[in-house]
């Protein structure tokens, strides 16, 4: 809901010419803290490195594993529930079996 309130003074500010985002851009900048433009090659050598050691524990972070064989039939339920997921691992250690 909250995103919808943000759409209308976006859209007004743009068409004023006083915002350089318009409405359609609403999710984007909802998301944009995700993005991390900011973020160093060496922040994410190091993240990588924490989770390889154990020192993150990264089942806090998944919501699912799925085998890539699964993936085609679970995606639209996995589009439509994505509020719920934060993130699903693709399991491709038996992506050649049949």
């Amino acid at each position: 809901m909250m995103h919808l309130l943000a759409r209308l003074p976006l859209g007004l500010l743009h068409a004023l010419r006083l915002s350089a985002r318009g409405a359609e851009q609403v999710d984007f900048l909802r998301y944009r803290p995700v993005l991390a433009n900011d973020a160093l090659k060496a922040d994410f050598d190091t993240v990588m490195a924490a989770l390889r050691d154990g020192r993150i524990d990264s089942t806090k972070l998944e919501s699912e594993v799925l085998r890539l064989n699964d993936l085609p039939a679970r995606f639209p339920d996995l589009v439509t529930n994505r509020d719920a997921i934060i993130k699903v691992i693709v399991d491709f250690s038996d992506a050649g079996a049949a």
